[in-house]
């Protein structure tokens, strides 16, 4: 493709151009030959001269020369900067695309980015040279002169071509247009034309400079040159003269050696658009009546930067589904190292790619901790894969940063951890349900607080996170310490953690005493004798269960395992017992536990009775639904009871009837739980009954839906993930083969994050805040004033479903023993999805208690935590 007849001229000078126009010759000529007749002998001279299938010859090029390529990639990831290197590291990157791509390696971001010109050298900034003329302009105006001369202003190239400093160039380029905008009755205009400064000026929307190993457009080549539109009557000349002397005083201010010392990819505010110096505006909001233009030209900016973006998304050679369910995290020079416990409470398991962006001076430059950004950005690439195994995770150094605005803007999920400058822009073009988690600190004062005067307008799109100091870790010098950094305490982010990052551990204490109690942890055996003929169920004998433990209890797969938390201490599951569970449920004030779902449930319920050591399991003499008085023991719960519930509903629906099947088993549940007026533990759970994608999905929104209707505010409401049967287990107990797999259970499982994720993102913009309704801080414990659930929530408020994830927990189990159950003819057979021994269930409810514990923590000050929160 690099000798296509519009890119020849590129070439055909160098040596390269040379060899790829020798293999070009060569790949047709061979191709010519194959379409000569079967036997070799070319057609006769009478015959037309056959023409080359060019799509073919492509292709056979692009065959020979793309597995030398991805060699070449491997070799070439070392560092380097020879020239002729530096050439075949962009061939290597570049084989399939349509000219030089925006991305480099770390010597490439050393050594040949474009060079930058210094402030010291730039020419006067335009909004300086426009300010001076607005100010002699109006004052003739008022003195009732007219102007005469028209005043034409365009940027400086240095401005435009800096991919440095995108945020400060977009600042001044869009302060000039405010300026132009206002002085247009007096006679004068701005227009950036930065687009002409780029060398492919003609084809920009854009297209790389191809006399470049790589595409450096900035983002200020592509910005749009129409004027920004005011919102409403907020601004006027007056106001902009008044802000403009106080630009001329700034910049007049400013020393020869101040020059010299800026870095202008570190300002974040500019005099004009975004009046006030960092730390005012970091301390506080702007004042009631303050002139903002930025916020008066939000419509405008947020319009003209997705313009952008789109405009460059080819170019910028995104993941296909990045757009979709993609997570970018920006990295700068500016950016605070902080621990990875902070970013899984905003990257849920189902997105399909996570991509650590950094900028070229991230190669070249240091965090406070004394390690390189770029370190940093590896370690966290690192990390992700680890943690989100199914998950396709990069990190990039994008040199054109109009490649990385438009992946910033159009990605899914923008995450900008504290003090990153080149985050700020992009988060304020996302858009319709795409959204930017903004994470700010007062130890980074350019960027802290710097949305809080935007008011509530970006609410929906923006999500901003507090977090102190001393919750960054960057005293800490390498990015693996400050990644592994525990909560401070635990339901500060456990939630999200738990269950991921750790292993079983074979338990003999803990499995000797499972075994004491596991005769009874056989399936339901008696099925109620209403519904018994109308299903051809094979149930397992109970007396069966007793004689397959005495023959295996010595072995090591009868032993019970405890999970370890391994990444994150912390962490560690709090084991289920009846004291415990009394104590919690007189802390939480709770007087029901409700269990609904399918078969799966009834095994968690199963083993939950077990744990907590109770006898007489009511599901030997019932499949389909029963409820039993717990008693606790003084001094837990003051000795009072709760009431235990189950309820077998393989597809969580609303039916009045019970409806029983032989694929299906569904009790009604809903009017039991919703006439009930204590609180409510329900632990809700669905999907190996759901064969198909759209009847699991079906049934999880009509869950959901009926959950919103009934609007219990007060219940506590889990949603536990399913997960697939036992390995190298392929037949169930009807003899047919498992028709839900393990990629089957991943789709369903990311579908229930992605839903209880938006819906929990819409709880953050309907629920009330005592001080503060725009910020939401992550962290409960490390504040004074918190959002807190109102006490007469609205009905338009989503009710708040915990989302339980055992789904990773479940495949690392390492001895689950699949169930045997009884054919027709006595046969055992292999049940794979269901646990007799003591297996992951176990582990289930200890998880269902911990999270329990740790709700305790949260509601004694005020405040539940949703799933994006």
């Amino acid at each position: 493709e690099g000798i296509a007849e519009s890119n020849k001229l590129v070439y055909k000078n160098s040596l390269w151009g040379v060899t790829l126009e020798r293999i070009y010759t060569m790949v047709t000529a061979s191709f010519l030959d194959e379409e000569n007749n079967d036997n070799g002998v070319p057609p006769p001279p009478s015959a037309p001269q056959q023409k080359p299938n060019y799509q073919k010859v492509l292709r056979r090029t692009i065959s020979l020369i793309l597995p030398p390529c991805l060699i070449l990639s491997t070799i070439l990831s070392t560092s380097t900067t020879h020239p002729f290197l530096n050439k075949l590291r962009w061939l290597t990157t570049n084989c399939a695309d349509d000219g030089p791509g925006p991305y480099i390696s770390v010597d490439q971001a050393k050594s040949n980015m474009p060079g930058i010109i210094k402030a010291t050298n730039r020419k006067e900034p335009s909004h300086v040279s426009l300010c001076r003329e607005l100010i002699q302009r109006h004052q003739m105006d008022m003195n009732g002169v007219t102007p005469v001369t028209t005043f034409v202003k365009t940027e400086d190239p240095a401005v435009c071509t800096d991919w440095a400093a995108p945020h400060y160039s977009l600042m001044e380029m869009m302060a000039s247009s405010v300026l132009g905008r206002m002085g247009e009755r007096l006679k004068m205009s701005y227009t950036h034309n930065c687009r002409q400064t780029h060398p492919s000026a003609a084809d920009i929307g854009g297209g790389p400079d191809l006399n470049l190993a790589f595409d450096s457009t900035t983002i200020q080549q592509i910005f749009p040159d129409s004027g920004l539109v005011m919102e409403g009557d907020n601004l006027n000349i007056h106001d902009v003269v008044q802000l403009c002397k106080g630009c001329l005083s700034e910049f007049q201010a400013t020393t020869q050696t101040a020059l010299e010392q800026m870095t202008l990819g570190h300002k974040t505010h500019q005099c004009l658009l975004f009046p006030g110096s960092a730390d005012y505006v970091g301390t506080r909001h702007l004042q009631s009546g303050t002139v903002f233009p930025l916020r008066d030209l939000l419509p405008t900016v947020r319009d003209r930067i997705q313009y952008a973006a789109t405009e460059y998304n080819k170019l910028a050679h995104a993941p296909t589904e990045e757009h979709k369910s993609g997570v970018i995290i920006y990295l700068d020079e500016m950016t605070l190292a902080m621990p990875f416990y902070i970013y899984s409470k905003f990257i849920p398991p189902y997105v399909s790619t996570i991509t650590v962006l950094g900028t070229p001076r991230c190669a070249t430059t240091r965090l406070p901790s004394g390690e390189l950004c770029i370190d940093h950005g590896r370690a966290l690439r690192e990390f992700f894969s680890t943690f989100y195994p199914s998950t396709e995770t990069r990190f990039d150094i994008a040199a054109s940063t109009a490649a990385a605005y438009s992946r910033a803007v159009l990605s899914k999920s923008l995450i900008c951890p504290p003090g990153t400058v080149t985050c700020l822009l992009p988060s304020l073009g996302k858009s319709g349900d795409s959204h930017a988690v903004v994470v700010e600190t007062p130890a980074r004062s350019g960027t802290y607080h710097w949305f809080e005067s935007f008011g509530e307008d970006l609410k929906p799109n923006i999500i901003l996170v507090e977090v102190t100091e001393e919750m960054l870790g960057n005293r800490v010098s390498d990015s693996v310490t400050v990644l592994m950094t525990d909560p401070e305490v635990r339901e500060d982010g456990c939630d999200s953690l738990r269950g991921k990052m750790g292993y079983w551990a074979a338990d003999d204490e803990y499995g000797m005493l499972a075994m004491t109690k596991a005769k009874m942890r056989g399936r339901e055996v008696e099925i109620a004798s209403d519904v018994k003929m109308s299903r051809n169920f094979k149930p397992m004998e109970e007396s069966y269960r007793s004689s397959y433990l005495e023959e295996e209890d010595t072995s090591d797969e009868a032993l019970a395992y405890k999970w370890v938390e391994t990444a994150f201490p912390t962490c560690q599951l709090d084991q289920l017992t009846l004291g415990g569970l009394c104590h919690i449920v007189e802390m939480l004030e709770i007087k029901r536990i409700f269990f609904v779902g399918d078969a799966l449930q009834a095994q968690m319920v199963l083993s939950f009775w077990a744990l907590v050591n109770l006898d007489d399991y009511p599901g030997h003499k019932t499949m389909g639904a029963w409820n039993r008085v717990i008693d606790c023991p003084n001094p837990y719960n003051n000795g009072q009871p709760f009431e235990l519930v189950f309820v077998r509903n393989d597809n969580l629906n609303g039916n009045i009837e019970a409806e029983v099947t032989q694929d299906t088993i569904n009790f009604p549940w809903i009017n039991n739980y919703a006439s009930y007026a204590g609180r409510t533990l329900l632990v809700a759970s669905t999907g190996a009954h759901q064969h198909q994608e759209a009847t699991y999905q079906a049934a999880v929104d009509n869950f959901v839906t009926m959950m919103d209707e009934l609007n219990r505010q007060d219940d506590i409401v889990v949603y536990r993930t399913s997960a697939p049967g036992h390995r190298d287990c392929s037949e169930s107990t009807s003899g047919r083969t498992d028709t839900v797999g393990v990629d089957q259970f991943m789709n369903y499982n990311h579908f229930i994050h992605g839903k209880l994720q938006q819906r929990d993102r819409n709880r953050l913009i309907h629920t009330p805040s005592v001080t503060n309704e725009w910020f939401t801080p992550a962290f409960s414990s490390s504040f004074a004033t918190i959002s807190a659930t109102s006490s007469s929530t609205p009905p338009s408020t989503p009710v708040n479903i915990r989302l339980m994830d055992v789904y990773p927990m479940t495949l690392l189990h390492p001895h689950g023993r699949e169930g045997l159950s009884k054919g027709d003819r006595s046969k055992l057979l292999h049940d794979c999805q269901h646990d007799y021994l003591p297996g992951p269930p176990d582990g289930w409810n200890h998880l269902l208690f911990t999270t329990l514990v740790d709700l305790v923590s949260e509601e004694r000050i005020g405040h539940r935590h949703p799933y994006w929160e």
